[in-house]
Parts: C-alpha cells; structure tokens; sequence
C-alpha cells in the first residue's frame, strides 16, 4: 500500500492532522492534489482514535486502503488540553494497548504525546511533578516500544527542557516532536531547539509564519522567520527517516483551528519547492 513520493523529494511528506482540516475525506482529497500517500491523524469524525466505535474505525481503515494512503502519525489523546494528566494510569495504557492495535491496521508507527497539564490548574500554569511525569513517560515508552511504536513528545514550544528529559527516560521509543513554528508566538525561530538535538527527531510538523500585532500571521514555508530551509538542511544532514507533516494552521496553545484544504495543497507544493531547491544546491556543491 502506498504511492512513491514525487521525483525529487528526500522527505516523505504528509498532510497534517487538525491544522490541516478536521476532516479526514478532506485530508485526503489535500493528500491527492499533492501525490502524496500519507496523512497525519489527529482526530477521526470529531473524536480521538482510540475513542472510535470498532465500526467508526473499520469505515476509517477502509477509506485510508481504497485511497492507498498510510497514516504517519496519530495523536494518543493520553494527555494535554483536553485530558490533564492525574487521572488513573491504567486507563492511560489501555489507550495505548488500543491505539497499539490500531496503528498496526493503519500503518502508523509515531504516537503524538502532548505536553502533559497538571489537574487542578488552568492552561499554562505550571508543569506536571518531574518524577510523576518521568515514571509514566518510562513505562508508556516501554509499552510503546513492545508494540514497535514511537512516542514523539510535543513539547508545545517549550524545548529547552527536552534533552534532559529524553535522556532520563533513556529509551528509543520515546522522541521528541519537532515543530518548526512552534516559537513564532513567541516572535521567534525554533532553528536553535532543533539544533541541540537533532538526533531526537522523531517526526517533524513544518509550519511558518511572521510576527504581529496580537497573533503570528500564517506564511508559506520559507516566506516566514522559521528558518525552514535551514531546518530542513539540518534534518537532512542528521539523516532525519521521518516524516515532514504540513498544515496551515499556526502553533498555540489552544486546539488549532481548521484550514481550507487547498491552503494545505499550497503549503505542500512550496514545501517540496524548498527540498527540490535544497537537493538540487547540494547536487551542484
């Protein structure tokens, strides 16, 4: 199952998940426009993927065969926004033991893990406890790794923490996340997370953007302060297996907002400018 990548592409690339457009029959038709043969999958008909009906699921595995599309990634719903951490942790490993069975189905082997919020708090207002969070992450990357899964952790452009803390969990089936505009709210490039540890990448979202008055305005990548083709080099020269996954919608720390497909038919086609454009410089060096 599968398309090859077009001509001139050293990435596989991949239409993402919610910032995309929430509806998967519109992901693909995006996915189509581009000749790509993969999507992320955030949600599926308004819900997470481990919360589908076994029906739900059979239609989704089915839709996904008859296009000849793979899922690169999926989002675990095991924490974040809409589900603080606290709550009881075998509910968090069956999760796991069902988005297990479902990613074998699809083809998916990176599991989105969101950056965990305490219970009790509003949004922002602190960190899960170091050593709570460090014994779950360990015993979800064992978990994840007895079924050839991989946890990328999506910090939510908070990086400075994360070497650490992957080193002290010390496992191969735990990676981080990296999001090329995951600094712009901040009115800055990510180029310098990216760089203290490239090697941990384990699936890429590409986005970009400018600065403005109260919110980033949205770009192309490489129009933007990103630094997407340095990033892409970077990855590149690390040589970065993953997945480059492209949506519209902009880093927050909110559920982002849906684009119109053909805003993602763009992105992609300027993103695999930027990698013909690198590949062909790097031909000519």
């Amino acid at each position: 199952m599968g398309r090859e990548q077009p001509d001139g592409l050293g990435f596989r690339c991949s239409v993402g998940g919610d910032r995309a457009d929430p509806a998967v029959t519109r992901q693909l038709a995006a996915a189509q426009w581009l000749g790509w043969d993969a999507i992320d999958l955030h949600r599926a008909g308004g819900l997470p993927l481990a919360d589908l009906p076994g029906h739900g699921f059979r239609r989704l595995a089915d839709l996904l065969a008859a296009r000849e599309v793979r899922v690169t990634c999926v989002d675990s719903g095991l924490t974040g926004w809409d589900r603080p951490d606290g709550g009881p942790f075998f509910e968090d490993l069956d999760r796991l033991r069902i988005l297990a069975a479902r990613c074998a189905v699809l083809g998916a082997d990176r599991v989105r893990l969101a950056r965990s919020v305490p219970s009790g708090t509003r949004a922002g207002d602190g960190t899960l406890d170091r050593y709570g969070l460090l014994g779950r992450l360990r015993i979800l990357a064992l978990r994840a790794a007895e079924a050839g899964l991989t946890l990328v952790y999506d910090h939510d452009g908070d990086g400075t923490l994360v070497p650490d803390l992957l080193d002290e969990v010390a496992s191969p089936a735990l990676r981080t996340l990296f999001d090329t505009g995951a600094r712009l709210a901040d009115g800055r490039d990510s180029y310098d997370d990216l760089r203290r540890a490239p090697e941990r990448v384990g699936h890429v979202r590409v986005a970009d953007g400018l600065p403005g008055l109260k919110t980033p305005v949205r770009t192309l990548p490489g129009d933007g302060i990103c630094r997407v083709p340095e990033c892409l080099s970077l990855l590149a020269e690390q040589g970065y297996g993953g997945s480059l996954s492209i949506g519209t919608g902009l880093p927050d720390r909110r559920p982002a907002g849906a684009g119109h497909p053909a805003e993602a038919v763009l992105h992609g086609r300027r993103l695999m400018r930027l990698i013909r454009t690198r590949e062909r410089t790097r031909e000519n060096s």
